[in-house]
């Protein structure tokens, strides 16, 4: 299994329109082949930082929700709210 932490920083003004969005389209990435949970987390003394977690069977499932049109749109609207670029990391679960 896999595990995919992204860390993002939003601009302090958009942090409520990306949690509000962020649970617009949540259930959307739930259902998505190969996901076996998403959590969001929202840094206590940052709250402009939030990561998100989420599990996966294997690396073919993350990638092949990397290159949906799901992702796409829903990365093209966060990327728009971001105060720098997000970083990713993609570990596996021993």
């Amino acid at each position: 299994m896999i595990l995919r932490l992204v860390k993002m920083e939003f601009r302090s003004e958009e942090i409520d329109n990306f949690m509000t969005y962020f649970y617009t389209i949540q259930s959307k990435i739930e259902a998505m082949p190969g996901l076996v949970s998403l959590k969001i987390y929202q840094d206590i003394d940052h709250p402009n930082i939030v990561f998100t977690h989420s599990i996966w069977l294997s690396s073919d499932f993350l990638n092949n929700y990397r290159k949906s049109d799901t992702f796409k749109i829903i990365w093209t609207n966060t990327k728009k709210l971001f105060a720098m670029d997000a970083n990713a990391w993609s570990l596996n679960l021993k």
